[in-house]
């Protein structure tokens, strides 16, 4: 395993260590940037929807929440692959969104960069329960910096 899991006894203990620890100042990746997370991304990071169609967030996501320090250990370690995110309405590949992907353990943690590459933002950290979405993150280029941006 990654790192330890976090053991909290609710949701708002979590929604509490999310806004304490995550959002009150920057993470720092490993290669330099300025990581912010904002406090209404703790739904859609620990929430899942119990059908992937409606997309509802309904449920509160366990495994997604004890591993929360994961994000941090992940976005700071240079070991970890990252690869370029995709754009799930354009349809394409997306440059600016990096994917760090743990293989082993099944994890993956998404942030977005702004156009100036000056400072990046959370966006989703998930467990992934299927090979096949695995392979497909994996199969996008490598995010690299600095490239640019059209």
């Amino acid at each position: 395993m990654y790192a330890p899991l976090l053991q909290l006894k609710n949701e708002t203990q979590f929604r509490q260590y999310y806004i304490k620890n995550f959002c009150t100042r920057p993470i720092i990746t490993h290669d330099g940037f300025n990581i912010v997370f904002r406090q209404d991304r703790f739904d859609h990071a620990f929430f899942k929807s119990q059908d992937r169609r409606l997309r509802d967030k309904s449920e509160f996501d366990w495994d997604r929440a004890q591993r929360m320090d994961w994000i941090k250990k992940v976005l700071q370690d240079p070991h970890v692959i990252t690869y370029q995110g995709f754009d799930n309405i354009k349809y394409r590949i997306d440059p600016l969104r990096r994917v760090s992907v743990l293989t082993d353990d099944m994890y993956a943690v998404i942030i977005e960069f702004n156009r100036k590459l000056t400072k990046g933002f959370f966006i989703t950290a998930f467990m992934i329960h299927d090979k096949e979405i695995l392979q497909n993150l994996i199969s996008k280029p490598l995010w690299s910096h600095p490239f640019i941006i059209n």
